[in-house]
């Protein structure tokens, strides 16, 4: 057999992904192309032993070998732009935060009392809250590979003054215990938005701890795990749920100027005093259209002050937390 001299260059991979009708059921409709600059690929732990048997010689043998897929946990890691214009944005949101997209304002809210969507495998689904179906893309004819049953357990959002002219980056982890499809052909997928989210559009509102802050960066995080139960006669689980053992979590990070309004944090932390996180493009919250609200985060970084070129700063480590006494989310966010 010869040699292939093709050369395939990353931009000829690439990602999409559409919500499921039915939970674990491939679908292929109106696939939409994630903006990823790199390339991404399946991440599979296979069951793998290569042992000894009785009756063998003293040697490992090819007839030792067992390899099994069925109840391995894939995962895709996917770095994205993450824009604005296209459906996308908001099925990553509410599909890790478990919640659809309310209204006055439009945020997707990890609310104080989240309960997971129930989800059984093969029964109808609606919206982003429950399964995903993945293409990879291969710029090599018959071997894209898809993922079904897949959900986001991670997404890391992050807007820096000095990346991208500030623009909207983030990472979305994937998993699925449904056995990877292989071999399939591309179905093309539509195109990326182009409209884009800035640093710069956070500039109406922005408090922390009640007190105005001037900032050149904002990171979030949300971690909701994936939890299953039993095995169909496919190897596939018969039940799956979000949000269990230690629960959905949402982290951040926020770099603000130490100046008057911010020295006193290093206080506030000692005490144990949460403080409220507003950034908003608007002054009052049921008008955003692009923002975050927590009412109640918790200071987790020391304060240490860190020269740049513009000054002092502070990388303000949060956690947000719910107020379940008081019906307040852990997070609301305008995406």
């Amino acid at each position: 057999m010869a040699i292939d001299t093709g050369i395939w260059s990353k931009q000829q991979f690439g990602v999409a992904i559409q919500v499921e009708t039915a939970v674990g059921t491939k679908t292929s409709n109106a696939m939409l192309r994630i903006n990823n600059d790199d390339i991404v690929w399946l991440n599979q732990p296979l069951i793998q032993e290569i042992g000894v048997k009785s009756g063998g010689s003293r040697v490992h043998d090819k007839k030792d070998i067992y390899v099994s897929d069925y109840g391995s946990r894939c995962s895709v890691q996917v770095p994205m732009i993450l824009e604005s214009d296209t459906a996308l944005y908001t099925i990553l949101h509410e599909n890790v935060m478990g919640a659809t997209t309310g209204s006055a304002p439009a945020a997707v809210a990890l609310v104080y009392n989240y309960t997971s969507a129930e989800m059984a495998v093969g029964t109808a689904a609606s919206g982003n809250l429950y399964t995903l179906t993945l293409q990879l893309i291969s710029p090599e004819a018959g071997e894209a590979i898809w993922l079904v049953g897949a959900v986001c357990t991670h997404l890391d959002v992050s807007l820096a003054a000095d990346a991208d002219g500030g623009r909207r980056h983030a990472t979305a982890t994937f998993e699925t215990l449904f056995r990877p499809l292989d071999g399939a052909a591309i179905v093309a997928p539509t195109t990326f938005g182009t409209t884009y989210r800035y640093l710069r559009d956070l500039t109406t509102k922005k408090q922390v701890g009640g007190v105005d802050v001037i900032m050149n960066k904002l990171e979030y995080s949300i971690d909701n795990p994936l939890s299953t139960a039993g095995m169909t006669s496919d190897g596939f689980p018969e039940v799956m749920t979000r949000g269990m053992n230690e629960g959905a979590v949402a982290t951040g990070t926020i770099g603000i100027k130490y100046d008057a309004n911010t020295a006193s944090f290093w206080q506030l932390r000692r005490a144990g005093t949460t403080v409220a996180v507003e950034l908003s493009n608007h002054t009052t919250w049921a008008s955003s259209s692009f923002g975050l609200l927590c009412n109640q985060a918790a200071i987790t970084s020391e304060i240490t002050p860190t020269a740049t070129d513009s000054g002092a700063f502070i990388d303000l480590g949060v956690e947000f937390l719910a107020d379940v006494t008081s019906t307040k989310n852990v997070l609301d966010i305008v995406p």
